[in-house]
């Protein structure tokens, strides 16, 4: 499995959640958490072949974490716990021992310890309630340093910058709760280590990990960043490599879904109701058969207008392939750091906003027109 968190900056922004899923179909993962997505609120939602559970504050606008399941995990969601907007649970079924994923936004600078020793606490209930019978693994954007070196079995020798106080606070939290930094465990380039760059690529840090429990250490095969990956967030996907066996949903008989968008145009819903007034006629039941054959009727008359869809809808209606396209042209500009390529990057993000809240602006004013 291939678990991430990346701390997305926000998803209020129009086409984000389209741009976090290709991001994520595009580098094979199967869970994404995600810090600073500043919805409000609590909830799941299904979008496509995805699942987003989240967590937020009572008002959108700040923090807000959440966790995006693939198409493999999506079915295996055994429990859920919206703690608040910066700290949820996430409880996967596995086939010998369940995967707990514990998603987080901690405080920064700006904030008191207190605040910061209150995430911990609801932490470690959270470590309490949850450890028997699973592997546990905490990831997200912890803003602390822990620093270049090892430190004994809990921080490998592959972590990036000074330590800071946080970072000595995070560290102490693991020795307590036996787990590791695992992003520090493995000797990647400092550019696949490095978490945070500032707009001005003047300061670099390591401020997102993902954490395991010590005991489950072997389990984990690999993490690094993928300075790659692009939401237009000055932090960079981190990524975690874990072997872990989920239990296998067995799939039931796939139902067959009508292309029901067909019948927005007249002529389809006439012909639909001419092809169902055939069928009817051309069928004499018993009493007790007609529900049976009214319902068989409607069935084959709608197949025989609009036809079955061939594949599931895996965006929202007013996301176009033009759209995808400038994502993809934007990533490829977001690692260059001349002028020309810092300019190319803003715009395209500018045009990609501008062409975003268009279409849902657009596709928003249709849908009040037909109601």
């Amino acid at each position: 499995m291939h678990i991430g968190t990346w701390n997305v900056r926000t998803l209020l922004q129009a086409g984000k959640l389209e741009n976090a899923k290709q991001e994520m179909k595009r580098n094979r993962l199967d869970v994404m958490g995600m810090c600073e997505m500043r919805w409000g609120g609590n909830g799941e939602l299904v979008s496509g072949d995805y699942k987003l559970f989240y967590s937020g504050e009572e008002k959108q606008g700040q923090h807000g974490v959440g966790v995006l399941l693939g198409p493999r995990v999506k079915d295996k969601v055994r429990r859920v716990d919206y703690i608040d907007g910066r700290l949820m649970m996430v409880r996967l079924e596995g086939s010998e021992k369940d995967l707990v994923i514990v998603q987080t936004y901690m405080p920064t600078s700006q904030y008191d310890e207190e605040q910061v020793d209150q995430c911990y606490g609801r932490m470690e209930e959270i470590i309490e309630r949850e450890a028997r019978g699973a592997s546990i693994m905490i990831m997200g954007d912890w803003n602390a340093v822990v620093g270049e070196g090892a430190e004994g079995t809990t921080v490998g020798g592959f972590g990036y910058g000074t330590r800071n106080e946080r970072g000595t606070k995070m560290i102490n939290f693991c020795k307590d709760k036996s787990f590791v930094v695992g992003n520090t465990l493995f000797d990647h380039p400092k550019r696949r280590r490095y978490t945070w760059t500032s707009s001005l690529d003047e300061e670099r840090y390591q401020l997102d990990y993902i954490l395991i429990q010590k005991r489950f250490r072997n389990c984990l095969k690999n993490a690094k960043t993928y300075p790659g990956a692009d939401i237009n967030s000055e932090h960079n996907l981190v990524v975690a490599e874990v072997e872990i066996k989920l239990k296998r949903v067995r799939g039931g008989k796939r139902v067959e879904k009508l292309n029901l968008e067909l019948l927005q145009e007249e002529g389809k819903r006439n012909e639909l109701v001419n092809r169902y007034s055939a069928k009817r006629k051309e069928r004499k039941e018993e009493i007790n058969e007609e529900w049976s054959n009214m319902s068989k009727c409607l069935k084959e008359a709608a197949k025989e207008t609009v036809g079955i869809t061939k594949s599931r809808r895996i965006r929202k209606e007013w996301i176009n392939v033009d759209m995808l396209k400038k994502m993809e042209e934007r990533r490829k500009w977001k690692n260059d750091k001349t002028d020309l390529g810092k300019r190319t990057y803003r715009k395209l993000d500018n045009e990609l906003r501008r062409e975003t809240d268009k279409a849902r602006n657009k596709w928003l004013q249709e849908r009040c027109l037909e109601i």
